[in-house]
């Protein structure tokens, strides 16, 4: 799913939502800036709350919304979900360099997010997930999506499965 436009476009939309709600400013990084910040990763979060002096680093995804054949595990949500925790956990090492690269931003807090729709099934697949966020540096954060933008990640959940079966 992750190669269709249509997803592209999605997260796009709701990572833009996201950094509006939160009144957070994206901060705009080539990736050569970015690998070299965050130890040769790119995140898809990475943004400044003024108000707060809060940086924000994470990962999105909308895969795994529907889950997956009518069930709510989806083996690419769940290695998006672990990627990001590694990636995340490195940052979180790293985050008095990282602060320091950031220099001309007053940080005083660093939130390490993983942001999904709301709604989106395949964290109800694992008890260890809703967990995993309560217990950990990581905090994950459920993005409000119009029901036009649902009806677009049906669209696109459709489209991705067309080109699976095509390529078979």
């Amino acid at each position: 799913m992750a190669n269709t436009s249509e997803y592209k476009k999605i997260e796009f939309i709701c990572l833009k939502t996201y950094y509006e709600k939160k009144n957070i400013e994206e901060i705009s990084l080539s990736r050569k800036e970015q690998r070299k910040i965050f130890g040769k990763m790119e995140l898809d979060i990475v943004g400044y709350s003024k108000i707060h002096r809060t940086l924000y680093l994470g990962e999105f995804t909308a895969s795994g919304y529907f889950g997956r054949n009518g069930k709510k595990f989806h083996i690419g949500a769940n290695r998006k979900l672990s990627e990001s925790f590694v990636k995340l956990y490195i940052c979180n090492v790293r985050e008095t360099e990282i602060k320091k690269y950031l220099g001309s931003y007053r940080i005083d807090a660093v939130k390490y997010i993983f942001a999904v729709p709301k709604g989106s099934l395949f964290l109800e697949a694992l008890p260890y997930h809703k967990e995993l966020f309560g217990n950990s540096f990581l905090e994950l954060e459920e993005i409000e999506i119009e029901r036009e933008m649902i009806i677009e990640l049906e669209k696109s959940y459709r489209n991705a499965r067309q080109e699976i079966k095509g390529s078979i």
